[in-house]
């Protein structure tokens, strides 16, 4: 029985007296020819691919007319697949009733009666590549095949899922940059084959970083996200994402990547001194100034410590001295700076040089002899004392002493009560490790003529008298120059030094007394500001620091500066207001600033001298974790059956609240324990693998990690033959040995 398809619209014929009897007649044979064989439909995708060895799944709906529906049953229908054509005989391959060894392995997922004929393969081959054509069979004879066809496409490999790279909520192409502190969500998404169980997403990251992602799946397709905050650590870093199909034999990936490039300030800065160590002087010398950052470093900048200022020097990656004197002694400063920000770097250049003997080095003599001898190297020398060729110690004839004048000056003083001939000798003798100094003090003559005291005697009797004069002349010229200052001015002076100019119009008599007060200035007044609402100054935060002084009468006028110790970069403002004179330190703060104590001085240049007043302020931050590190002990690497211990550390303002350790276990992160130290008292292979430790206050976290490596001596050692353990004689056979440990095998034999 043959059955012809005709696709009818469904319209309601409106019969109206215009329509002709042989238009009515046509329209009513077609309705007819509807309902008793047309209405068959199929719904069915054009392509589907499947996976080798896994399974497909075929979607499929289907309508028939009107009396074929009443046949149909769940109990009484059959249904067939057909590949590459409509031929029951030739190219069948599943029948829902009367499945065969040749047949495609599957079954019906879908109800009949409910016009819904899904069907599932499984173990899908190479073979599956084709075109599929529905039938349909009823118990009372009915029987329909559908002409619409699609087609089954295998493949050996899955596809490679899409991975897509967002900044701050907008897509990211690839190369592009995002910049350290945005917020960044990496995507990966594939479309699911069929596949029992169903295919699974994990990520990884080359070098190896801790992950946290979250997977889901939305209208068959996976997704998984990993969303932090780029950091300079993560630049460079390839993260790849993986999806796996766990199949009977084997399981089966495909993959894609993407390198993550992320734009920072200059980080690591350090400045190598070449040669290593400390420098000779006359040598030459080369500073040499490196730092990690992306872009890279646009420019060096060096500057120089002196009297407690920075004062610049040049621009570049090195500072050579081709020469080196004591001047170059001291502390250098490297800048380095993108258009991302800027950190320094500090080294102390440190001139040697062999001892010298001060020229004032000398002896004087009453009843016993005393004799210094001052010298001055680098590293700081040593003296000693040698007399007539001998060296001298400390005995009851000899008391020598020593004091320390700088880190490079050393002072000695001996005393000497025994006595000596006009041929005793004594020399100062100073050593370090770059050569040694001598020198031959005079020894003063033992006696002393008694003209010569008496001449002396009338000296000091003259220069006495002298004093005495100059001290009558003193205090009467002062006394009257303040009675004429009596009469004339009141003033009062709180800087001593400075001066004071009054025009008067009272009375003499209201005007006697001159109220002047020696001394140092009044100390400023420093005060700190923080952003509202907040009683403790956090990190991120804008803090205003303001020193203020009233100013005196001083020319030139007094100034304010800040200082800072440690010693960081200070960036001030200063100004005059209604004769208060202010200064304004202005930044935001971090961890870095935490503990340091800031210092404002006034200063008044004065003709003789500066006199200066300061006052100071350290500065407390909150802050979270910094500086996270994992240390092991005794190793990282750990012989099986041995104890080790973690031991996490922190830095953070409040303290650290709790230490959290966390293992990677299958791509996820499983807790542990809480508390500074995770220890393993006796460790084996299930011990292996990644610990991560997080440190958490109440501003946030920070975390770090650690490869715990178990190492072992060779276990499952097996030998395998190649062709079989039996072999003819005279054919070739080969004996392999293979064995599992770690570090591997060094030798087999």
């Amino acid at each position: 029985m043959v059955l012809r398809v005709w696709n009818v619209m469904r319209v309601q014929p409106s019969f109206n007296s215009k329509m002709s009897v042989a238009e009515k007649i046509c329209i009513f044979v077609l309705l007819l020819r509807g309902v008793y064989c047309g209405e068959f439909s199929i719904s069915l995708p054009e392509k589907i691919e499947a996976l080798s060895g896994s399974c497909v799944i075929i979607n499929c709906t289907f309508e028939t007319n009107q009396l074929f529906g009443k046949a149909l049953t769940e109990g009484s229908a059959t249904v067939l697949w057909l590949k590459d054509g409509s031929d029951i005989n030739k190219h069948q391959v599943f029948n829902s009733r009367d499945p065969k060894p040749n047949y495609f392995e599957g079954e019906m997922t879908g109800k009949l009666h409910e016009k819904n004929c899904t069907t599932v393969f499984y173990n899908v081959s190479s073979n599956y590549n084709g075109k599929y054509y529905f039938r349909i069979m009823t118990s009372e004879g009915k029987k329909y095949t559908y002409h619409v066809n699609f087609s089954i496409n295998v493949i050996e490999s899955p596809h490679k899922p899409t991975v897509q790279l967002s900044a701050e909520q907008k897509e990211v192409q690839d190369q592009e940059e995002v910049l350290e502190g945005s917020s960044v969500s990496l995507r990966c998404s594939a479309e699911t084959l069929c596949s029992s169980p169903p295919p699974a997403l994990t990520w990884s990251s080359t070098p190896r970083i801790p992950l946290s992602e979250s997977s889901r799946l939305q209208e068959l397709i996976l997704i998984s996200e990993l969303n932090f905050t780029a950091t300079h650590h993560q630049h460079g870093v390839t993260f790849t994402c993986t999806i796996t199909y766990q199949l009977q034999d084997e399981n089966k990936t495909a993959q894609n990547n993407i390198t993550l490039h992320v734009q920072y300030s200059p980080k690591n800065t350090s400045v190598s001194v070449s040669p290593v160590g400390s420098v000779l002087k006359g040598s030459s010398v080369t500073l040499t100034c490196s730092s990690d950052a992306n872009p890279a470093v646009l420019n060096y900048t060096w500057s120089r410590e002196i009297e407690g200022q920075l004062k610049q020097m040049q621009t570049g990656d090195t500072l050579t001295f081709n020469r080196t004197d004591l001047k170059h002694r001291g502390w250098y400063h490297c800048t380095a700076q993108n258009q991302h920000g800027s950190q320094n770097s500090s080294v102390m250049l440190d001139i040697q040089y062999a001892p010298k003997i001060s020229s004032s080095s000398s002896c004087t003599r009453t009843d016993v002899t005393v004799c210094f001898c001052e010298a001055d190297g680098n590293p700081c020398p040593e003296l000693e004392w040698h007399l007539s060729g001998r060296p001298v110690i400390n005995s009851s004839n000899t008391f020598i002493s020593e004091e320390r004048l700088s880190s490079t000056g050393l002072r000695s003083s001996i005393t000497l009560h025994q006595s000596l001939t006009n041929t005793s000798t004594l020399q100062c003798i100073s050593k370090n490790t770059h050569g040694t100094a001598r020198k031959l003090l005079q020894l003063p003559p033992f006696h002393v003529q008694f003209a010569d005291c008496q001449q002396t005697t009338v000296s000091l009797l003259i220069i006495l008298a002298l004093i005495l004069v100059l001290y009558a002349l003193t205090v009467g010229l002062g006394l009257y120059k303040m009675r004429q200052l009596s009469t004339k001015l009141k003033a009062q002076n709180e800087a001593a030094g400075t001066y004071a100019s009054l025009q008067l119009s009272a009375p003499v008599t209201e005007y006697e007394t001159l109220n002047i007060k020696r001394g140092c200035p009044h100390k400023p007044t420093v005060q700190l500001y923080v952003e509202q609402d907040q009683e403790e100054v956090m990190e991120g935060s804008s803090v205003s620091l303001r020193c203020s002084a009233e100013s005196l009468c001083s020319s030139p006028p007094p100034t304010l500066t800040w200082s800072s110790t440690p010693r960081i970069p200070l960036s001030d403002s200063s100004r005059l207001q209604e004769l208060i004179l202010i200064s304004d330190l202005n930044f935001t703060a971090t961890h870095h600033q935490h503990g340091v104590t800031f210092t404002c001085t006034i200063t008044y240049q004065l003709q003789d001298k500066n006199k200066t007043a300061q006052d100071s302020i350290t500065l407390h931050v909150q802050y979270s974790p910094k500086n996270t590190s994992v240390s092991v002990f005794p190793s990282s690497s750990v012989l099986e059956g041995s104890s080790v211990t973690l031991t996490c550390s922190s830095d953070a303002n409040s303290a650290v609240v709790s230490y959290t350790w966390s293992r990677e276990s299958e791509g996820q992160l499983k807790q542990l324990q809480t508390g500074d130290t995770l220890t393993f008292n006796r460790t084996n292979l299930k011990h292996r693998g990644w610990y991560h430790c997080t440190a958490q206050n109440q501003h946030g976290s920070h975390n770090s990690s650690v490869m715990l490596d178990i190492q072992y001596s060779p276990k499952n050692t097996s030998v395998s033959v190649f062709p079989s353990s039996s072999v003819m004689e005279g054919s070739s056979v080969t004996l392999t040995c293979s064995s599992d440990a770690n570090p591997a095998v060094l030798s087999y034999t």
